[in-house]
């Protein structure tokens, strides 16, 4: 039995409507970030969309979209970064793309108010992730495009209004959704509002105080505004296992294969949450890392996975 009252974690509730919803400068509104990498590949028609080999499946929109393959870059190539957990991408990456002709694009899904790369020829985000819509992504530094509505938001957005278990239909919303050339819905534009990123700094700088020895990403910089707090545990499986038991519920990024995919854990650090609320993360943690047996060898393991990681993408 659960020694907390409250669940955290989980999907965003429906925000509530703006009282001055935000604008994002140079945006054009679409129904998700990969009807963005769509949109792009329309606009630009390269020969390959590149990524990092720490990814999001879904990102995969056509056959042109797959892994970082570094001799194989062309001139005219789109190369995609990804802002992890609201960390800034590395100039090096961008410098190497650009020494190669390639179009540069920043994935900020993970910090939507993280500082900017100014360097970027294209910027996109989904919104979902963090502000409570049933869709939206944004697409930055491009012209105007010719969008036409998705008729299925708004049956989803209904759902989550009205209806009290409105989850199920949210989760079958986003295997489902669509990509393609189709705009945010009017209802959530109006939704769109910035939320406390000092809080959601705090919150993640209590965890790094207790879990620094786990911990993915390292202590903050300036400007970041994080995602989660992603963690990095053997038999990690077992450690959500317990935080469910706790009414504590983490999503793994990503699920893709890679190396990373089967230790690392996002421990939720938002603004929905306080500080009481991150010790009570620690204290189910380390209690069960205490029970948790982890060799010598166990550990160089995971700070080698860490170190290549960070190494890839240029982060150190």
């Amino acid at each position: 039995m659960s020694r907390y009252s409250k669940f955290i974690g989980g999907i965003h509730r429906l925000a509530e409507v703006a009282r001055d919803p935000i604008e994002f400068e140079n945006a054009i509104y679409m129904v998700n970030g990969r009807s963005c990498i769509y949109a792009l590949d329309k606009m630009l028609k390269p020969r390959n969309i590149w990524l990092p080999p720490y990814h999001c499946p879904s990102m995969r929109v056509s056959s042109k979209v797959k892994p970082l393959v570094q001799d194989h870059v062309l001139p005219g190539d789109v190369f995609i970064l990804i802002s992890y957990f609201g960390f800034p991408i590395n100039d090096k990456m961008v410098d190497w793309a650009k020494d190669r002709r390639a179009i540069v694009v920043e994935d900020v899904s993970h910090g939507i108010f993280s500082v900017r790369n100014d360097k970027v020829d294209y910027r996109f985000f989904s919104l979902t992730k963090q502000l409570g819509l049933p869709d939206g992504g944004v697409l930055q530094n491009c012209d105007s495009l010719d969008l036409e509505p998705c008729e299925e938001v708004s049956s989803v957005g209904y759902q989550m209004r009205t209806v009290e278990n409105w989850r199920p239909f949210f989760q079958s919303w986003k295997k489902m959704q669509p990509i393609g050339m189709y705009s945010m819905s009017e209802d959530s534009k109006i939704r769109l509002q910035k939320f406390d990123t000092e809080k959601q700094r705090r919150n993640y700088e209590v965890l790094y105080e207790e879990l620094s020895s786990i911990s993915l990403m390292g202590p903050l910089t300036d400007g970041v505004v994080p995602l989660a707090f992603p963690i990095i545990v053997n038999n990690r499986d077992e450690l959500q296992r317990r935080l469910f038991e706790e009414k504590m519920y983490f999503p793994i990024h990503w699920d893709n294969g890679h190396p990373l995919s089967s230790v690392i854990l996002s421990v939720v650090c938002d603004y929905r949450y306080d500080e009481d609320d991150m010790r009570s993360i620690t204290k189910v943690i380390n209690d069960w890392l205490l029970c948790t047996s982890t060799t010598e060898k166990d550990q160089d393991a995971l700070d080698f996975l860490r170190r290549c990681f960070l190494a890839e993408n240029s982060l150190i």
